[in-house]
């Protein structure tokens, strides 16, 4: 365990070092790019609760760069699971799955499904950033054509919150491991 500043500032230089593609020089090109993201991402994406730093966008442009290109939309009643939920009424989970277990002649007839929801207007339910990456933007080694990243801001969720499908996350695992190994970020 470090105990003075010494010991972690030798600890702070020692890991730089290891990540510099270039120890002969001067200038630190992992490092220097690695700050200049981060940088971005606290003027960017800073909220009054978070700093843009520790934000899920920024992990995601720290290791991925810039996508090819991004757009934002709002959620629809259709893209979100409690609204469809709410919507489809109190019937049994096979009814949302297809499966329901309804019998004809038996005593209730099966939930009517609306594509509404009342219970939350359109403008409040939130919206979704979507990032796509094409295949010339994934750092080498990744076997997607394309990946796209979600991201949902909602009241009472959160703001700009990764969604974790399997994709975006093996593919961040991937870039991490990669700009360790490589010394250079995507």
């Amino acid at each position: 365990m470090m105990t003075t500043n010494a010991e972690r500032a030798a600890f702070i230089e020692a890991f730089w070092k290891q990540l510099d593609p270039t120890p002969a020089t001067e200038e630190n090109e992992f490092r220097r790019e690695l700050e200049r993201r981060i940088a971005f991402a606290d003027v960017t994406w800073t909220t009054d609760k978070l700093p843009g730093r520790l934000s899920d966008r920024a992990a995601i442009f720290a290791f991925l760069g810039i996508p090819t290109y991004a757009a934002q939309a709002n959620i629809g009643t259709s893209d979100d699971t409690m609204a469809a939920l709410r919507s489809g009424g109190n019937g049994d989970l096979g009814d949302y799955t297809g499966k329901s277990k309804f019998v004809p002649g038996g005593t209730a007839p099966p939930p009517k499904h609306s594509d509404t929801d009342n219970l939350e207007q359109d403008y409040n339910r939130g919206s979704r950033e979507s990032w796509i990456y094409r295949k010339e933007r994934l750092p080498k080694g990744i076997a997607f054509q394309e990946l796209r990243v979600s991201f949902v801001t909602k009241q009472g969720y959160g703001t700009a919150v990764l969604q974790k499908d399997p994709q975006p996350m093996q593919a961040l695992g991937f870039a991490a491991e990669a700009a360790r190994r490589d010394k250079q970020l995507n």
